[in-house]
């Protein structure tokens, strides 16, 4: 089982009113692991200080659906599956079951990130 392997492209960055801030771009998880390490290119974006929120794209450019996970700061992967029920959130819950296996290239997912 090889390392995780993540690579985190900023694409742009905007001051917000106040004390807010945006960011955006992408990350590639070359090499998916289950031990779900944390993605310090996304967990330290803000100065490094954890973004208050952070979103990704459901689908990575290699099919997969991805999650942020706050506790572990790191997207989750999983394999999508086919289902018959047209409810968005049971779709998405019944295509999250099964995590991606170790060393998949799950591919490249957008996210944007508030802080």
């Amino acid at each position: 089982m090889a390392a995780y392997a993540a690579t985190v492209v900023v694409q742009g960055t905007m001051l917000g009113i106040g004390h807010g801030a945006l960011a955006w771009g992408t990350v590639d998880l070359t090499n998916y692991n289950t031990t779900n390490a944390a993605i310090t290119g996304l967990s330290q974006l803000f100065g490094g200080a954890p973004p208050k929120k952070l979103i990704v794209s459901a689908i990575s450019d290699n099919g997969y659906i991805g999650l942020w996970d706050e506790t572990n700061n790191t997207v989750k992967a999983y394999y999508p599956t086919a289902t018959s029920d047209q409810t968005p959130t049971a779709d998405i819950t019944a295509a999250a079951a099964t995590e991606v296996a170790n060393d998949v290239d799950v591919g490249k997912f957008h996210w944007l990130a508030f802080g």
